[in-house]
């Protein structure tokens, strides 16, 4: 029975983990991408 719910704790913290950090990635992308789009059209 501990085992079981040490793995689902693991599981859990492991998933809330990666979906912050895929929320991370998303806003540093989202953010270096709409500069680099901004920087773009200032140029032309």
């Amino acid at each position: 029975m501990y085992v079981v719910s040490t793995c689902k704790h693991y599981v859990c913290t492991w998933i809330f983990h990666s979906s912050l950090l895929v929320l991370h990635l998303n806003m540093l992308l989202a953010n270096s991408v709409g500069d680099n789009y901004f920087n773009y059209l200032e140029t032309k």
